[in-house]
């Protein structure tokens, strides 16, 4: 097993360094691998943390997790149905507050017929408005505005009548997860991060790293930030934590923690086997997108070596992914989107996991 452990970590290394050789509009890329078979736990990075100080990118650095939050989100709210306090096919307006259900009616959208699995699931009809041209001038035109999560919808509802009929197509929706996250909170009484905690008993999986940017303290064990560019001149420092924090987004965490994770989410440590099957009942595939996906309940599944792998990623860079079958899990972040030439995520993690998955 050491040859196979070490086999890894030089497979592994250099392609951390192919990549960032092929995209050098990347800062850095910081990735940990669990690898079952041989018991290896490893974390490694290449490049810089800060592209004005040249601040090395350690294996341990946090970021911003972006939309892998929703497999938090998607997790924490089968919770709350395991507990009684929803169900999945219960109306939306049954659990949200009467100043977002008159929001979401005003704008045309049906609360009585959308259900909780339509948001899970992004077949609601509500738009995606967080990649929208009004919310980006928005957020450009004043970055360091504290936004809320009812201004956000807002602009969601500014964008038209909804996309189609619910249940009736796929449409990625980060308003759906904004609406999720206020169901969280409602139930709970809690900020989205301690829900998370206590619904998804982060602590008892060994996650040290992970907490609600803005709004939790940051933990005393987390690395050091890394900025994550997101457009040409701008990273994430210089745009406020709000702009995605209610539930579609909002974590900032390490790799570590996200391979920890979701590899005890998917082999059903965190939600009881009812629970984890119905948040892995695929809904929505997607042959044509790249890499062709399936999208379940706030987690996509793909191929990788003829095994299915489960994940998501993020604008921000950031990726996770569990191959229960092949005993791999690789998550971290690429620290950059491709809006300034950074490959997708996904992509990358994929290409990580079948590196290890070829190794003997």
């Amino acid at each position: 097993m050491a040859k196979r452990r070490a086999s890894i970590v030089n497979a592994t290394s250099a392609r951390l360094r192919t990549l960032a050789a092929q995209y050098p509009a990347v800062p850095g890329i910081v990735v940990h691998v669990l690898d079952e078979r041989s018991g290896l736990s490893w974390a490694g990075s290449t490049g810089v943390a800060d592209r004005a100080t040249q601040r090395a990118l350690v294996p341990n650095a946090t970021f911003r997790t972006a939309s892998v939050t929703k497999v938090f989100t998607a997790a924490a709210t089968h919770r709350l149905q395991a507990r009684g306090a929803l169900t999945v096919s219960d109306a939306i307006e049954r659990h949200l507050s009467a100043g977002t259900v008159e929001l979401l009616r005003a704008g045309g959208y049906d609360t009585a017929r959308i259900t909780v699995d339509h948001l899970l699931t992004h077949r609601s009809g509500l738009p995606d408005h967080a990649l929208s041209e009004p919310y980006f001038q928005a957020i450009l035109a004043d970055p360091l505005h504290r936004w809320s999560r009812e201004e956000q919808l807002a602009v969601a509802m500014s964008l038209g009548a909804p996309l189609f009929a619910p249940g009736s197509d796929y449409r990625y929706s980060d308003a759906g997860y904004l609406l999720l996250g206020e169901m969280i909170e409602r139930h709970t009484g809690l900020a989205l991060g301690a829900a998370f905690r206590g619904l998804l008993q982060t602590g008892s999986l060994g996650m040290t790293s992970t907490y609600q940017e803005n709004v939790d303290a940051v933990p005393s064990g987390a690395g050091p930030r890394a900025k994550q560019d997101l457009l040409e001149g701008i990273d994430d420092s210089m745009i406020d934590a709000s702009t995605d924090l209610w539930g579609a987004g909002g974590l900032v965490s390490d790799a570590r923690d996200l391979a920890l994770f979701v590899r005890a989410l998917v082999g059903g440590r965190v939600l009881d086997p009812e629970a984890l099957q119905a948040m892995l009942g695929v809904a929505s595939s997607n042959p044509g997108a790249e890499p062709p996906f399936d999208y379940a309940r706030g987690i996509v599944r793909v191929q990788v070596a003829g095994a299915a792998c489960w994940g998501h990623d993020a604008f921000s860079g950031a990726f996770t992914l569990h191959c229960p079958g092949l005993g791999i899990t690789v998550a971290g972040s690429i620290n950059a989107t491709e809006f300034v030439g950074a490959p997708g995520s996904l992509s990358v993690a994929i290409e990580f996991a079948q590196g290890i998955a070829a190794m003997k």
